[in-house]
Order: C-alpha cells, then structure tokens, then sequence
C-alpha cells in the first residue's frame, strides 16, 4: 500500500485560513454615525417631554381636584385608609385605669382599656376628628387619640368600617332619644348577621381571605347585654365594640 502525501492538502488549508483572517482584519467596522446619535437623542427627548406633559397634566387635574387623584392612585397601591378619634384619658398603673373604666362606663362611655405606652381609658370613639376635639375640650383629663389604618382587605375591613359607624351613630341617636331601644338591638341584630354572611362569602369564594376580623365583630357583638338591660348599660356595650374593634384593627392588616 502506497503512501499519501497530504502536504499539499495542509498546505491549501493553511493557506485558506490566513486569507480568511486577513479579510477578516481588513473588513471595516460599522461605525455610528452622527444620524444614528441624533436618532437616539431624538427618542430620548421625545420620551423626557412626554413624561413632562404627562406629570404637569395629572398635577393639574390633581390641584383642581383637591388632590382626589394622588389619593385614588395610592389607594390602589396602598389599599384604603380608615380613620377614627378616640377620646380618652391617661393613667398610670393597670389599677387605675380599671376604676376610671368602671366610672365611665356607669356614665355610659366605652370604658375600654387599652395599654398603649401607658393605660388609657376610652370614652368614646368618633369618625370626624372635630366632634371628637368638642367632647374631649369639655373634660381636663380627656385627649384626642387618633388611630390611622391601610389595607387592601377592603372587603372585611370596609364592613367593619361601616359596623363601627352605624353602631357609633345609632347608640348616640339612641342617648338622644331619635331611636328606640327595639331599633337599636334590631341594628345591631342586622350587623351580627351581615358580618356572618359576609364570612360565608369571602369563605366560599376566597378561602384564603382572612376573617379574623369579622369573627372578633361578631363575638363583640354577641357579647353586647340585650336582656332587660338599662339604657346607659347597653350604650356602653356598644361604644365598647366600637372602640374595640377600631383598636384591634391593626392586628389584622
């Protein structure tokens, strides 16, 4: 058998490839441009003046708006927001404090105690800051609290919102005299069971949606005296949820 020379096959591809790498050294570059700048620096310009026009418009709906819209845009990041005034006094041991409950729930007051940094006692609870100034103004030892939420469980915590408000309404028409006893416990019997369908609901449907919330204004609610109580005993049972309820809304956000 003879032998090959492949020399010569070596050789051409040596060759090919040396010329491959010479054109390829000598190919020129693409270079940019200055077209290709102002292009770009086009876009960029025609990005920053729309972005502008965008901000000075929502600024300007948002002034004539008294700011409705920047709090429509946080509410969709944020949640909603719900507001309450506490009217309450100070003390400082645990002992204290429960004999000023005991004073101001005799007075039909909430009478809740609630170990902030130190003991305070809740009279009552308001959703306007300015009727909650004009109550605490007519005693030296009483202040203003104000209690400030977030929460994007607007479903549970919008009920229990408007819980607190209508309770809050009806126990001082019901001091007043503007409602009857049967009227207020038929109220507090409707919100009872709207609490518990909304439970079922959210349940059902989310089961993953919490109603903690919900079961706390339910046993709140159970809890409240309706057999043969006195006027100023089923007042203070009520603003007692009210409270409660305001104040315990920060554990389930």
């Amino acid at each position: 058998m003879s032998e090959v020379d492949y020399t010569q096959f070596i050789y051409k591809k040596c060759t090919s490839n040396n010329q491959e790498e010479n054109i390829a050294k000598k190919k020129p570059k693409n270079k940019k441009t200055p077209t290709d700048y102002m292009g770009r620096s086009n876009k960029f310009f025609v990005f920053v003046v729309v972005l502008l026009c965008f901000g000075i418009v929502f600024l300007s709906v948002d002034f004539f708006n008294n700011g409705k819209l920047t709090s429509f845009v946080l509410k969709a990041f944020d949640g909603n927001s719900y507001n309450y005034y506490l009217v309450v006094s100070e003390h400082p041991s645990r002992e204290l404090a429960y004999e000023q409950s005991a004073i101001v729930k005799d007075g039909g007051g909430s009478g809740y105690v609630w170990q902030d940094e130190k003991y305070l006692v809740v009279y009552s609870l308001y959703m306007d800051k300015s009727s909650a100034v004009s109550v605490a103004n007519k005693n030296t030892r009483a202040y203003v609290k104000s209690l400030s939420y977030s929460s994007k469980k607007t479903e549970v915590f919008n009920f229990c919102n408007t819980l607190i408000s209508t309770l809050s309404t009806a126990s001082y028409d019901y001091e007043k005299g503007q409602i009857t006893e049967s009227e207020l416990l038929s109220i507090t019997k409707n919100q009872i069971n709207e609490a518990k369908e909304l439970k079922e609901t959210l349940q059902k449907k989310k089961p993953k949606e919490s109603v903690h919330l919900l079961n706390l204004a339910i046993e709140s609610l159970n809890n409240i005296n309706i057999v043969k109580p006195s006027k100023i005993e089923i007042i203070s049972d009520i603003r007692y949820v009210c409270s409660s309820l305001a104040i315990n809304m920060k554990n389930y956000i």
